[in-house]
């Protein structure tokens, strides 16, 4: 089950890094199947339900007040994520993701003087950390 959400999250780094937006009908679709997946196959209740769209409800609500900063297309892709992965690997991609971002923004900042107006997407960091936590788990 571990392949759909590499497939969503490399759709969506093409489309972050090409459009920097995501197409919110492939995330629609992968939404209602992830909740159809959910409801169906699982034997989760409600809670466990919310407890995973956490993190994307909060980055949702982020990028509502800071509008400039923080994608609102990150939380719809941490939505979808947080119903096939569960919160704890959710957060370990969330986790690994920032540090990856964080070293490239280094990067960026030290060698190429980028200003602080640039923009870096964020899904592309998310997709080599799903990638990355993975295949140490035993592959995806």
């Amino acid at each position: 089950m571990y392949f759909i959400p590499f497939v969503y999250l490399l759709i969506g780094t093409y489309t972050d890094i090409k459009y920097k937006s995501i197409n919110l009908l492939t995330s629609l679709f992968f939404f209602v199947f992830a909740l159809l997946y959910f409801c169906i196959f699982t034997n989760l209740c409600l809670a466990d339900l919310i407890i995973r769209e956490t993190p994307g409800i909060l980055l949702i609500v982020t990028s509502l007040i800071f509008k400039a900063h923080v994608g609102l297309g990150d939380g719809i892709i941490l939505l979808v994520c947080g119903l096939f992965l569960g919160i704890t690997d959710l957060f370990a991609i969330l986790f690994f993701s920032c540090i990856l971002l964080f070293i490239f923004a280094l990067y960026k900042v030290v060698r190429c003087k980028v200003s602080r107006s640039y923009t870096i997407p964020y899904i592309p960091f998310l997709f080599l950390s799903y990638g990355l936590i993975f295949l140490k788990k035993g592959g995806i």
